[in-house]
């Protein structure tokens, strides 16, 4: 069996996602509703069509520090996944699957001619698709797909996301070799807000806009709203959110929008909503939940552990105060990039100042000492992977008060900068 609802998954090699997703129904929570994938069909997908060897030979002597390598083989590796046709049993399954997305339970039991007469025009539900690893760590990307054929396609897009280049780079540096890659779909929800929940010694929401992508692309700086574990708030922070991720209803693609002026700076949450949020975050502890809202229906979309931003302290002349993300002391050399083309001027040790967290970073993480971002949130995905490998982060932070090969010290708890003079 290679398709199985969410809440019928047992030991299946589904992925992380998936069986979170199935731990939140069976709580009760409000999760839309959907199947997975597992990771036989991606195994059985390269097999059946002779990749197996072709991308073993791409990967198995890659230098992922090199990253002109590391960028041609993901997509070498993309390509080929993404041009290959679906295997007939796979695909039936899929089907199978996607035609019984809007049935009801009642109908299904009835069954026989009244079943069929049900079925007549389904088939072109809108879903969105989304990787599900064993890690915590997976590719953060969501495609909308809408008609068999197009979901079909996604599922293909979505198996090669797992050889982007932050993804193979992250394996190699944590010694993962057996991984799973399954594959999530759910009834989509086109959301007007989303945002995440922390539990630890306190309750951290943050909150933006539209689709999660917007936080953990590290394009906003997000609402926070700091609560005890009574739910007393004690702390709030409107943030700064220019961007957002809609659904785009020509390409229905997930794609970046720039926010109304009026609510870049406008509070997301309400105090209802904020309640709310704090009533489901009761049900786990030490957990990042992901969360959103269309019209008046929150939904879960997913739970996975939290690592803590551990303490640490330092004094000095403190430049500037941002947010720290990611713990630990470090100091360096500023330099400035915006993307992978510029990944050949930062050298090992250097401090680099970005605009935006976004995932794209993460292939450099082995050669700098720190990061500082103006956007971003703990929730990004490149926060929760520079705590992974130990790299202080601080959000935040207006880099134009520094210069290229400045020499700066950050901590990466209390969100300090310390100029560091030489002489």
């Amino acid at each position: 069996m290679y398709v199985l609802p969410i809440e019928n998954i047992k030991n299946e090699n589904v992925g992380k996602k998936a069986k979170n997703l199935r731990d939140l129904i069976k709580n009760d929570l409000p999760v839309p509703n959907g199947f997975a994938i597992t990771s036989e069909a991606f195994y059985d997908f390269i097999e059946k069509n002779m990749l197996t060897e072709r991308i073993n030979n791409i990967i198995s002597d890659l230098d992922v520090d090199d990253f002109d390598k590391l960028r041609k083989a993901s997509e070498n590796i993309m390509e080929l996944i993404n041009s290959k046709n679906m295997p007939g049993d796979i695909k039936n399954e899929i089907a199978d699957a996607y035609e019984d997305m809007d049935i009801s339970k009642e109908a299904k039991a009835v069954g026989g001619v009244a079943l069929d007469l049900v079925k007549i025009g389904r088939g072109q539900t809108n879903v969105i698709v989304r990787p599900s690893t064993d890690k915590d760590f997976s590719p953060m990307h969501a495609v909308f797909a809408r008609g068999l054929s197009n979901l079909v396609d996604a599922v293909k897009k979505c198996w090669s996301l797992f050889y982007t280049p932050e993804a193979i780079f992250y394996r190699r540096k944590k010694g993962i070799k057996d991984f799973s890659i399954g594959v999530v779909v759910q009834k989509a929800v086109d959301p007007e807000k989303s945002g995440n929940v922390l539990i630890n010694d306190n309750i951290v929401i943050e909150a933006s806009w539209g689709f999660g992508e917007g936080i953990s692309n590290g394009l906003v700086i997000p609402d926070r709203y700091i609560l005890e574990k009574d739910g007393k708030i004690l702390n709030k922070r409107v943030g700064k959110k220019p961007w957002r991720y809609v659904r785009d209803l020509l390409s229905n693609n997930v794609v970046k929008d720039s926010v109304f002026s009026e609510y870049i700076n406008a509070e997301v949450l309400d105090d209802e909503e904020i309640k709310y949020i704090f009533e489901i975050s009761k049900k786990f502890d030490n957990s990042i939940i992901e969360w959103c809202k269309k019209r008046d229906k929150f939904y879960v979309v997913d739970v996975k552990r939290f690592a803590k931003v551990k303490e640490t302290n330092f004094s000095g002349e403190v430049v500037f105060k941002g947010f720290g993300l990611s713990s630990g002391i470090a100091s360096g050399k500023v330099k400035f990039i915006s993307g992978s083309d510029d990944f050949e001027r930062v050298e090992k040790g250097d401090i680099i100042a970005v605009q935006f967290l976004s995932p794209v970073f993460i292939p450099i993480l082995n050669k700098i000492n720190g990061v500082i971002s103006e956007y971003g949130g703990l929730t990004s995905n490149f926060a929760l992977v520079c705590r992974e490998f130990g790299i202080p982060c601080i959000a935040e932070v207006d880099t134009s008060i520094f210069i290229e090969n400045q020499d700066i010290t950050i901590n990466g708890y209390t969100g300090e900068i310390l100029r560091v003079s030489k002489g």
